[in-house]
């Protein structure tokens, strides 16, 4: 599965405000959620879930959102996950939240940084980017600083643990390839915000003043 934001027409702004695509057409969601949304993924239209401020998650059953129980009052900013029983969320002072299927559970990261974004690779990997700082956890369950260029990291993505795009302030862009990172130039200086993934030659990259930037794999 991939961002809930793009393969399933899902999209949040913030306060109680949601927008669902649906055959073409933007309609808006009655959520009943009064605290910012940050971050969504769903496997499924009937498993989506969202995190936001106060340490908030929400998840949608495809009629309604329920708040799901969070043992932190931290911003979480972002989440994903491989399957509905691998959902991981991250956020401010280092933050770290599992979904198993049945409960939420936090998760010592190691860091008291703030995290922006995190990707579970299929294999078990769990990758989270930050301010200064990529981290990896294995299936295993060991944290690590992965070895990287410095940047403050907005956003990353990949198609497995071997093919994992992060995206930062003043166009930069890495990417790592299962053993080591490797910067590439792109033609733009502005800050980039997200990155998806869709195949090892298909990428896609968004930031400041409307920058899009797609890699075809050349």
């Amino acid at each position: 599965p991939y961002s809930v934001v793009l393969r399933r027409d899902l999209t949040e702004p913030e306060d109680d405000r949601m927008l669902l695509l649906d055959e073409g057409e933007w309609n808006l969601l009655s959520t009943g959620i009064t605290r910012n949304l940050l971050g969504a993924w769903g496997e499924t239209p009937e498993s989506v879930f969202s995190v936001g401020t106060d340490g908030s998650i929400y998840r949608f059953n495809g009629s309604s959102f329920n708040i799901q129980p969070s043992t932190t009052d931290k911003v979480i900013r972002a989440i994903h996950g491989s399957a509905n029983d691998n959902v991981w969320a991250v956020g401010d002072s280092g933050i770290v939240m599992n979904f198993n299927g049945l409960t939420w559970t936090q998760e010592e990261s190691g860091v008291t940084g703030n995290f922006r974004d995190v990707f579970a690779a299929d294999n078990g990997d769990i990758f989270a980017a930050g301010s200064y700082m990529i981290r990896r956890r294995t299936a295993a369950g060991a944290w690590s600083y992965m070895p990287a260029p410095s940047g403050s990291w907005y956003g990353i993505h990949g198609t497995s643990a071997d093919d994992v795009w992060v995206v930062g302030n003043v166009g930069r862009v890495n990417h790592y390839n299962g053993t080591s990172w490797i910067s590439k130039q792109v033609p733009s200086p502005k800050g980039l915000r997200a990155v998806l993934a869709l195949a090892e030659d298909n990428v896609w990259i968004v930031g400041e003043s409307g920058t899009i930037l797609h890699y075809n794999g050349e």
